[in-house]
């Protein structure tokens, strides 16, 4: 089936149409009266879990009927990972408005990191589990994981948003400590890094098919091609972005 948004482009799809729609918002709302304009406070732990639970929670009802790898065509949109994608851009919006970004103390990035740690080695638990006792039918056992009304899917569920949302807070708090400073080099793979973004299947294809009749190791052909990948897609990318009018687009 033909779709508007081939390959990796979903997500820039996806982008577009949550900034739209908030576009809309903000110039449906501009001539509604204000309130006096009140501090917010950076949310409790408690209000951060909450949100944790509500998010898996959410995405097990919407993979009732969704599971995940079902896609809507001609959109390309994977519906059962939707709640985290706009549940994400919407706190995003509401983070940068009342600064919470630069409110997120060490100590809730660490335990952002502790808890993504006990979810990934939980979920490896159960994965071990399931294949040990189960044999091959532990592994159609996966498919239950998927979705439908089913306590794997809640638990994929519920493992994905402790995970995700665990990686982005400890990543938010690690960065800004750590990584906020960009030298010459940085700076311009930052620049071109949305090039590379659109171009990389293509680096990565070429790559991978002149390597497909050298007779290597797979995991050792695999390693040289990521090292070639790696630095050529970021190459191509900033000539790309050199070209003249390239870099308003690009």
């Amino acid at each position: 089936m033909q779709t508007i948004a081939p390959v990796i482009t979903w997500f820039i799809e996806v982008l577009l149409l949550f900034t739209l729609g908030y576009a809309a918002w903000r110039g449906l709302s501009r001539h509604r009266p204000r309130a006096a304009e009140k501090p917010w406070k950076l949310p409790s732990e408690r209000a951060i879990l909450g949100f944790f639970v509500a998010l898996g929670l959410l995405s097990f009802v919407v993979r009732i009927w969704w599971p995940l790898n079902w896609w809507w065509q001609p959109f390309s949109l994977e519906v059962a990972h939707l709640p985290q994608y706009l549940s994400f851009y919407l706190l995003g919006v509401i983070a940068y408005r009342r600064n919470w970004f630069a409110e997120l103390s060490p100590r809730i990035g660490r335990d952002g990191w502790r808890t993504a740690l006990v979810a990934l080695l939980g979920f490896l638990l159960v994965a071990v589990l399931v294949m040990t006792l189960g044999g091959g039918a532990g592994m159609q056992r996966f498919d239950s994981y998927r979705g439908g009304f089913h306590w794997q899917a809640l638990l994929e569920a519920m493992w994905e948003a402790f995970l995700v949302v665990g990686v982005c807070i400890g990543s938010l708090v690690l960065f800004r400590q750590r990584w906020n400073q960009q030298r010459r080099l940085a700076k311009n793979l930052a620049a071109s890094s949305y090039t590379v973004y659109l171009i990389h299947p293509l680096v990565i294809v070429s790559v991978a098919s002149a390597f497909s009749t050298v007779a290597l190791y797979p995991l050792l052909k695999f390693v040289i091609v990521v090292l070639i990948v790696l630095p050529l897609s970021f190459l191509v990318g900033l000539v790309l972005h050199k070209l003249p009018l390239a870099n308003r687009i690009l």
